[in-house]
């Protein structure tokens, strides 16, 4: 299963006999919870912050934009077809 945050696949935490599963992407720190048919998805407020941060900063100077990819935060916030190039 993908991770609904950034696309990268989801492990499995917990699965207890089909009745609760937990899942988390390890790339962006995203939880699944499901149970049954229903789920909740549970992004990390890191997350949040950094796309506003992105948003507020369309243009880094110097190096922080190679930074900014290098450290993996673009990758870690955004879904491939969302991410801005690099």
């Amino acid at each position: 299963m993908s991770c609904t945050t950034c696309g990268h696949t989801l492990g499995c935490l917990c699965n207890d006999v089909g009745v609760e599963r937990i899942d988390l992407c390890e790339r962006c720190g995203t939880v699944v919870v499901t149970r049954g048919d229903w789920s909740e998805v549970y992004v990390p407020k890191l997350v949040e912050r950094c796309r506003q941060f992105e948003d507020r900063h369309p243009v880094f100077t110097g190096g922080d934009e190679a930074l900014w990819h290098t450290l993996g935060i673009a990758e870690s916030i955004r879904l491939p077809e969302d991410r801005r190039p690099s």
